[in-house]
């Protein structure tokens, strides 16, 4: 018998066979198990294929038609983290991620404003100062928000289903921004808050393609869950707390402590994967926390020679730090303390050293555009001697920044305003008090 025979034969008796619905179900079911059992694959898939022929599955025609082979079915997905879409990442909160670009940064922004494509999520506190530079880059920011049912933008805006799960999308809202170069500069923005998930996704674009395209991406998978956010609602980046809602959300958390971190004790120096990051449950995150700043020879405790990556010329060896207050005349603020204030408290000193070294540099090469600075700023010198070892300059209002600790400007801080307070001696400890205004 040759070959054609033998197919006109197996075609005739596969037009006898009654067809009916193909058992997807089954096939699936015996492909899993053939994944455990691997050494009974090939027997499984004779027995298969003899019994489909036998109950009409599949017919042998089509087996033996071009095409026609059974695709392997695959197994569970044994990845951390679920696939993205092709040139893209998924950042979330809680179940709900978003997909961006594989190119865009975190955190990218100077005053609150993006500087490049950029997904801003987690930032803790945002240093306030003005610019008039409009924005001609997209970004979208992720926040934690329970309840925004009583918000006038989401109580008009109808609900809509994503992946089962009720979801609220504001109207997309496009206004002028300004001009540059002599064009004129449309920005869109629109939100979208999941309640189940306290998530919020917001969109803010040049272009509205671009809002709509990232907001429609957003998806909610109840098999991933989110690498929880470090600042709690204070601005506070508690290893605790952290470890908590990361365990809450049933991932696995490892712990390591940075004795040359500057950071606070228990204050968390870094999460891999990011925050944002979707994994399975039983995954596990690795957190870096601090241990308070690494003893050195000399008075109170020093900072590292090495603070975000950039050198910091501070030592707290010395023996005083004078403090002295410098303010436009005719500004309206007051002070009940006195413009030169020395500290000699070698655990004081150390203090302010930690916190001014803790600040966060500058980005290279932004343009800054502050308001108007009439308030006061404060220069720090410190003595080992009869000259001063270093100085530092402290402005209290316009962009608040400080220079003089390394080679770019760095951010001022809550913590490093109260330390500079208490080691002052200023009642309360508080930037408002430092700035002229303690009553607000």
């Amino acid at each position: 018998m040759n070959d054609d025979n033998a197919t006109r034969l197996l075609n005739q008796l596969a037009d006898r066979v009654p067809v009916g619905p193909a058992p997807v179900e089954h096939v699936i079911r015996s492909g899993q198990r053939a994944r455990v059992h691997r050494r009974r694959t090939t027997v499984l898939a004779v027995a298969a294929s003899v019994a489909l022929v036998l109950v009409g599955g599949i017919g042998v025609r089509q087996l033996l038609q071009p095409g026609g082979r059974v695709a392997p079915v695959a197994g569970p997905d044994a990845t951390a983290a679920p696939a993205a879409p092709a040139g893209t990442r998924l950042v979330g909160i809680g179940h709900a991620a978003i997909a961006v670009p594989e190119g865009w940064g975190t955190n990218q922004t100077t005053c609150g404003k993006p500087t490049s494509n950029t997904v801003v999520i987690d930032q803790g506190v945002v240093p306030l100062c003005a610019t008039t530079l409009p924005q001609t880059v997209s970004d979208v920011r992720l926040q934690v928000s329970p309840d925004l049912s009583n918000s006038p933008e989401f109580t008009i805006a109808a609900p809509i289903n994503i992946d089962g799960v009720t979801a609220r999308k504001t109207s997309l809202q496009c206004t002028s921004e300004g001009s540059l170069a002599s064009h004129r500069y449309r920005l869109c923005t629109q939100s979208l808050w999941i309640e189940q998930e306290q998530a919020l996704f917001t969109v803010t674009s040049p272009h509205a393609r671009t809002v709509r395209r990232l907001l429609d991406s957003v998806r909610v998978d109840e098999g991933y869950v989110a690498v929880p956010l470090t600042y709690n609602q204070e601005s506070v980046r508690d290893a605790q707390s952290f470890v908590e809602a990361a365990r809450a959300e049933g991932l696995q958390v490892q712990t390591r402590f940075d004795r040359t971190s500057t950071s606070p004790k228990g204050w968390i120096v870094g999460v891999d994967p990011a925050v944002g990051s979707m994994l399975k449950p039983g995954a596990t995150v690795h957190v870096t926390v601090s241990s308070g700043a690494a003893p050195q020879s000399g008075h109170g405790t020093a900072p590292p020679a090495t603070v975000s990556g950039a050198a910091c010329p501070l030592t707290s060896n010395v023996q005083r730090l004078e403090v002295t207050r410098t303010a436009v005349s005719g500004n309206g603020l007051s002070f009940d303390f006195p413009r030169r204030v020395t500290i000699r408290d070698p655990a004081a000193i150390s203090t302010v050293v930690s916190a001014l070294c803790a600040t966060r540099q500058m980005p290279r090469g932004a343009v800054y555009n502050c308001p108007n600075d009439i308030g006061p700023y404060y220069r720090l010198a410190a003595f080992d001697g009869p000259t001063a070892a270093w100085t530092v300059k402290v402005g209290a209002t316009g962009c608040g920044m400080i220079s003089g600790v390394g080679h770019r400007g760095r951010w001022t801080t809550g913590r490093m305003w109260h330390a500079l307070a208490t080691a002052m001696g200023v009642r309360p400890p508080t930037y408002q008090t430092l700035a002229g205004h303690p009553g607000t």
